[in-house]
């Protein structure tokens, strides 16, 4: 279930004006090289204001769901703004010996697991409820518009593909690729409704499992009945997509607060809707 790379595709060693590695920033074609969608659409919008923070779930085995969520944060108005605030929030709740490279994490709260919070005398659940109460109070303070798209780990299927010659650890990956391209199709529903002269920029963390995410998403692209047979809600006819730039930005240590912060608020959402 390899993803190969089209002809002429730049997604690997490039870097932005910043040194972050960015994936399928640009295509070449005989008249010259041109900006291109994600999954290799042409780009369509004149203005690119409108960040798209990224996080996923369902990362466990144990895990029956698969999750990728984006908060829309508007460059100019909002990134500053939203950084400041966690900033705050880590200094109101976490003590100055543990902040150093500290950014919330929607497991690790909720779970009271990790390096901090797996210490439940320090933290019991009060507490931690209170830091996450913090957390989900933003987006509605802020106005920032979260989307999210999720499947049903067993129900994924892959059209022409032999499952029983695929990994428990391809199968994930190639999951949580499909549920990528069903979160960015949301994404691009939203631009064309809300935003139609704009152009969004995905930020992911910068790490493996989301350069191996971004991968699967482009191979899902490629093959179209795979989107059909996953339940997609019609979104499939959005492709190819037009709204959101083809280069995926890595965010960098403070960045990363935000595309955490994500899985925060949409784990919140998701647990008061289905209690």
């Amino acid at each position: 279930m390899a993803a190969p790379t089209p002809k002429g595709a730049n997604r690997s060693g490039q870097r932005d004006q910043c040194g972050t590695p960015i994936i399928g920033a640009t295509v070449s074609s005989e008249s010259g090289v041109f900006a291109r969608a994600f999954g290799g659409g042409p780009l369509q919008g004149q203005k690119l204001v409108r960040f798209i923070f990224l996080d996923e779930g369902g990362i466990s085995k144990r895990e029956p769901w698969v999750v990728v969520a984006g908060v829309f944060v508007h460059g100019d108005n909002q990134v500053a703004a939203l950084e400041e605030r966690l900033a705050f929030l880590v200094k109101k709740h976490i003590p100055e010996e543990l902040r150093d490279g500290f950014v919330f994490h929607a497991t690790e709260l909720w779970s009271g697991i990790g390096p901090i919070f797996k210490d439940r005398d320090r933290w019991p659940l009060p507490v931690r409820l209170n830091i996450l109460h913090d957390l989900v109070r933003i987006p509605g303070q802020y106005e920032i518009p979260i989307v999210f798209f999720a499947l049903e780990r067993s129900r994924v299927v892959f059209d022409e593909v032999d499952m029983t010659k695929v990994s428990a650890h391809e199968l994930l990956a190639a999951a949580h690729g499909m549920t990528f391209t069903g979160c960015t199709l949301r994404i691009e529903q939203h631009m064309l409704e809300v935003w139609p002269s704009e152009i969004a920029q995905l930020v992911a963390e910068d790490n493996d499992q989301a350069r191996s995410i971004i991968k699967r998403a482009h191979e899902v692209i490629r093959n179209p009945k795979w989107i059909e047979q996953n339940n997609f809600e019609g979104l499939g006819s959005l492709l190819p997509l037009k709204k959101i730039r083809g280069a995926v930005h890595f965010a960098n240590k403070v960045e990363s607060s935000l595309t955490r912060s994500t899985m925060v608020w949409v784990t919140a959402i998701s647990t008061a809707r289905f209690a």
